[in-house]
């Protein structure tokens, strides 16, 4: 468990579907544990792990919801500074990018 003051806010992304409007935070923190246990009050985490920067870049530009994926991979490569927000008109759309600060 981390303490709610260690995060860090990274992006927040935000993307309409369905009408209905889905917001997003990302938040980096100093973990220095091996083994990774996920707190999961739903029980629908099938699997938790830790990947080094490239290997979760590589896994997450795999997957198709952009609105979740991009901003992620743009922070572990380096390419958007803390607090940018991503929007989406859709799912599928080209994000804007509001740029953020640096720390």
């Amino acid at each position: 468990m981390v303490a709610v003051e260690s995060l860090q806010l990274v992006s927040t992304s935000s993307t309409t579907h369905g009408g209905t409007r889905w917001l997003a935070w990302n938040f980096t923190v100093a973990v220095h544990a091996r083994h990774l246990v996920a707190a999961d009050p739903d029980g629908e985490i099938l699997e938790a792990a830790w990947f080094p920067s490239v290997e979760a870049v590589r896994l997450l530009t795999q997957l198709p919801y952009r609105p979740l994926t991009e901003p992620v991979v743009a922070h572990l490569s380096g390419g958007q500074g803390l607090g940018s927000h991503w929007h989406y008109d859709a799912p599928d759309a080209e994000a804007v990018v509001t740029a953020g600060f640096r720390a």
